[in-house]
């Protein structure tokens, strides 16, 4: 059976798209300090690993994404995830929810999941 027309469906993690909207969650995340459990700001260097992806094509394009978080100055460790959606509006990008934050422990969880 094919996806419904304008519903969600599996994203490729490795699109440059997909990749664009998370980058701009997680700047827009450390400039507003959005989530108190990230103990990082804009001047912080971590990594952003893509967990989930899915998309919807609307007037533009929706992603929904959970995104890791990982020290990027030492040894790559877990900061936490978090679920975000982004309307790209032909590249105009903004988040229209911020969803629920992810301890360490529940990412590793999160990905045996998707691993099995």
């Amino acid at each position: 059976m094919s996806p419904l027309v304008g519903s969600y469906h599996i994203a490729n993690r490795d699109d440059d798209q997909v990749k664009e909207a998370a980058q701009f969650a997680v700047q827009l995340l450390a400039s507003n300090n959005r989530y108190n459990g990230f103990n990082f700001d804009d001047s912080t260097t971590v990594h952003v690993s893509i967990i989930k992806a899915l998309q919807q094509v609307v007037a533009g394009m929706n992603y929904k994404l959970t995104l890791e978080i990982k020290d990027g100055d030492g040894n790559g460790e877990c900061l936490g995830a978090f679920d975000v959606t982004i309307y790209d509006r032909f590249g105009d990008l903004s988040v229209t929810n911020w969803g629920e934050e992810y301890d360490c422990e529940r990412v590793q969880k999160i990905k045996e999941e998707d691993e099995g």
